[in-house]
């Protein structure tokens, strides 16, 4: 091709590239341009109605604390719940002679059930379990809204430092009582835990008929004081009055723990509905 022919297609060409160019420039966006879509685009990912695949709207995340808190309190506040409305209210380790009726008493609110419920007996030696008894049943209305029942251990330990756990369906200690001493437990539910002393006994030479038992007024086990007695297994103790009414019984700092559970809970909801 002659000289002058390329020139012309390179006038030509440039003519086009520049043509090309200067429209590429006229659709370029400026810098005020570029920060309102940086804006725009910043906006469409935060809004909860952006879109995601399928074109279903994106949701900001809940927060998770109101609805862990609110979990966390219902089930502390129904431990704390069951503790107040079963306990050990009687026991019997020793007397003179050999040792007979043997036992331990609950007493608990009416209607209560205690399926899955167990006993757990400590030797204050080591700490460790030396036997345990499953609970089931319903607490029938005997006193004011309160029932008894008797359960029939067979033979414990006479101490000193011994003691029993009351341990609910969730595997939590409602009680851990001791006679003659504390302890500290080293296995099963109550690990970790140290005893609490009732502070009253039965000797060697202890009457046959009697028993260490939870006398005066109230509605949980915490309201009543331990005292030696005649025998009352199945019945209400000799100078025992329960509340007149469940309505009545104290309710402890688990029921405020529950109402602020629930709390939680329906704020998690209404925040994840929200979003």
């Amino acid at each position: 091709m002659p000289t002058s022919q390329y020139a012309v297609v390179n006038d030509l060409t440039g003519i086009v590239q520049t043509s090309a160019n200067t429209v590429a420039n006229k659709h370029k966006p400026n810098n005020r341009q570029r920060l309102f879509r940086s804006l725009r685009r910043t906006k469409s990912l935060h809004s909860p109605l952006s879109l995601g695949c399928n074109n279903r709207p994106l949701r900001r995340p809940r927060h998770p604390l109101p609805t862990l808190l609110g979990a966390l309190g219902v089930i502390f506040a129904t431990s704390q719940l069951q503790a107040s409305t079963v306990f050990i209210n009687e026991l019997h380790y020793d007397n003179e002679g050999s040792d007979s009726n043997e036992g331990i008493e609950l007493a608990g609110v009416a209607g209560f059930n205690i399926d899955g419920w167990q006993l757990q007996f400590y030797n204050g030696n080591n700490g460790g379990i030396y036997k345990s008894s499953d609970l089931a049943g319903t607490f029938s209305d005997q006193y004011n809204g309160f029932g008894i029942m008797h359960i029939v251990t067979g033979a414990l330990q006479n101490g000193p430092a011994d003691g029993v756990a009351l341990v609910d369906s969730l595997g939590n200690v409602t009680e851990f009582l001791s006679y003659e001493g504390t302890l500290a437990a080293t296995e099963g539910a109550a690990s970790g835990m140290s005893s609490v002393d009732i502070g009253v006994a039965e000797p060697v030479n202890f009457p046959l008929g009697m028993s260490l038992q939870r006398v005066g007024q109230g509605g949980q086990g915490s309201d009543f004081s331990w005292h030696a007695g005649t025998a009352s297994f199945g019945f209400a103790n000799d100078s025992q009055l329960f509340a007149s009414t469940v309505s009545e019984v104290p309710l402890p700092a688990g029921g405020v723990l529950f109402a602020s559970g629930i709390a939680g809970l329906l704020l998690g909801s209404r925040r994840g509905l929200r979003n």
